[in-house]
């Protein structure tokens, strides 16, 4: 077992950051793939469709709890 990946934290608190950098990750990936059908001008993108996700994304990143310590 390698202990320096180990969390030093309780599993709540663990699952909590993963779930929440999971959410952001997701986020990031519907944007960039609105931004590619932008770009590509297909699909039903629009500028503000872009916008709102790129506003839901930072929204999400900073509801991020801190990381905890390892």
């Amino acid at each position: 077992v390698n202990l320096t990946d180990t969390p030093l934290a309780p599993p709540e608190e663990v699952k909590a950051f993963n779930d929440a950098q999971a959410k952001v990750k997701q986020a990031e990936d519907k944007l960039r793939k609105a931004q590619n059908d932008l770009k590509a001008k297909k699909g039903d993108a629009t500028p503000e469709t872009v916008k709102q996700l790129a506003a839901d994304v930072e929204r999400l990143k900073k509801a991020v709890p801190p990381q905890y310590p390892v």
